[in-house]
C-alpha cells in the first residue's frame, strides 16, 4: 500500500490538470494533502481559471489600484473585500466556494422614474435569497425598506 508521499513522484502539472476541474473551495481542500498538491492549488495558473475571464477588465474600473501578489489572493481579497469599480457606483466581488460574480448597485444608480407617475406609490424590487424572498420598498419620498415581502 503506498502512502501520501506517493504522490510526490507525480509531475505537478497533473495535479494542476486534476485541480483545475474543482472549485476554489476545493483547491483548498485539496492543497492540504501533500506538498505537490498544495504548489498546485496555488499556482497563479489555476487560479486563473477561477477568476472571471473579464476580470482585468472589472480590474481597471477599480476606483481605487488593486495590488496583489498571486491570482489565488487576487480571488480572496475580491471575495472578501469587494471592489468599488466605475467612480464608486458599482461594487464587484466574487461569491468565495464558486467564483461567481457578484454585483452591488448602489442606490443613486438605480433608475426611480417611476416616482414621477402619479399612481405610482412604491416601487417594488424583490431579491430572492436562499431562504427568503426579500423586497425592497422605495416610496415617493425616495425612502428605501427592507423588509419580508
Amino acid at each position: 500500500m503506498g502512502t501520501m508521499g506517493d504522490f510526490d513522484l507525480l509531475p505537478e502539472d497533473c495535479f494542476a490538470h486534476v485541480i483545475s476541474f474543482t472549485s476554489p473551495r476545493h483547491a483548498c481542500i485539496l492543497s492540504l494533502l501533500s506538498s505537490s498538491f498544495r504548489s498546485a492549488a496555488d499556482s497563479d495558473a489555476i487560479w486563473e481559471r477561477f477568476l472571471p475571464s473579464d476580470y482585468a477588465s472589472l480590474l481597471s474600473r477599480a476606483v481605487q489600484p488593486v495590488e496583489y501578489a498571486s491570482k489565488k489572493e487576487l480571488y480572496l481579497r475580491l471575495c472578501d473585500h469587494p471592489l468599488q469599480i466605475d467612480g464608486g457606483k458599482l461594487s464587484f466581488g466574487l461569491e468565495k466556494s464558486t467564483g461567481a460574480k457578484c454585483f452591488m448597485i448602489t442606490a443613486c444608480k438605480m433608475n426611480m422614474s417611476d416616482f414621477q407617475r402619479e399612481s405610482c406609490s412604491s416601487i417594488i424590487l424583490q431579491v430572492p435569497t436562499h431562504k427568503y424572498l426579500v423586497a425592497l420598498i422605495a416610496d415617493r419620498a425616495g425612502l428605501i425598506k427592507l423588509g419580508p415581502k
